[in-house]
C-alpha cells in the first residue's frame, strides 16, 4: 500500500504542478495554442479544456455524482473504458470531450480550466487526512474499489498536468 499523504502535502504538490502548467500555458501566443496540433488533431487548447474536464470528473468522484454524465458519456461507454472491453475506451472518451469543446474560445478554455481547477483546489483543502485514506467506493458507493481516493486526486489533478504540459510542449514547439 502506497504511502498516506497528508493534506497539506497534497494541495502543495497540487500546486507546485499548477504552477508550472500556468507559466508554461501563459508563455504561449495564441497561435501555439489554437492552431498548430498533435498528429491526433489535438491543439494545447484541446489538451488544456481535457484537463478541466477531467478535473471536473473528480469533483464528480469526490462528491458521490455520476462521472460518466460529468464528461458527457453514456455509463456503456464509461464501463467499457473502465473495465477494458474496450482497449480504446479511453481515448474514445478524450475524443468525446475534445469534440464537445473544440469551438469554445481559448479564453472560454483558460476560465474553464481556472474555475474548475479553483474548485478542486477548495473540495481538497475541505478534506481531512483521512478523508484521503478513504477507498473509492466511499465516494462512489456503487464500486467496489478499495484503492484510496487519494490516487485518484493524484492522477487526475498533478500527475495529470505533467503528462498534459509535455504534449503541450511538443505542440507549441513544432514547425
Amino acid at each position: 500500500m502506497a504511502e498516506a499523504i497528508t493534506v497539506e502535502a497534497l494541495l502543495a504538490r497540487i500546486e507546485a504542478e499548477w504552477r508550472r502548467l500556468q507559466a508554461a500555458l501563459d508563455s504561449l501566443s495564441a497561435e501555439q495554442s489554437t492552431v498548430k496540433a498533435d498528429p491526433a488533431g489535438w491543439t494545447v487548447k484541446d489538451h488544456t479544456m481535457h484537463l478541466a474536464a477531467w478535473e471536473d470528473n473528480l469533483l464528480a468522484l469526490l462528491d458521490g455524482r455520476s462521472r460518466p454524465a460529468a464528461l458527457g458519456v453514456t455509463q456503456e461507454m464509461w464501463d467499457s473504458a473502465w473495465r477494458g472491453t474496450d482497449e480504446h475506451g479511453w481515448d474514445r472518451i478524450n475524443g468525446v470531450i475534445q469534440a464537445r469543446y473544440r469551438d469554445l474560445p481559448l479564453d472560454e478554455v483558460w476560465r474553464r480550466l481556472r474555475e474548475t481547477h479553483a474548485r478542486v483546489v477548495t473540495r481538497v483543502s475541505q478534506m481531512t487526512d483521512a478523508d484521503l485514506q478513504r477507498p473509492y467506493r466511499h465516494f462512489q458507493p456503487e464500486s467496489d474499489l478499495e484503492k484510496s481516493v487519494s490516487h485518484w486526486i493524484i492522477i487526475s489533478t498533478y500527475e495529470h498536468f505533467g503528462e498534459h504540459l509535455e504534449y503541450m510542449r511538443r505542440i507549441a514547439d513544432s514547425d
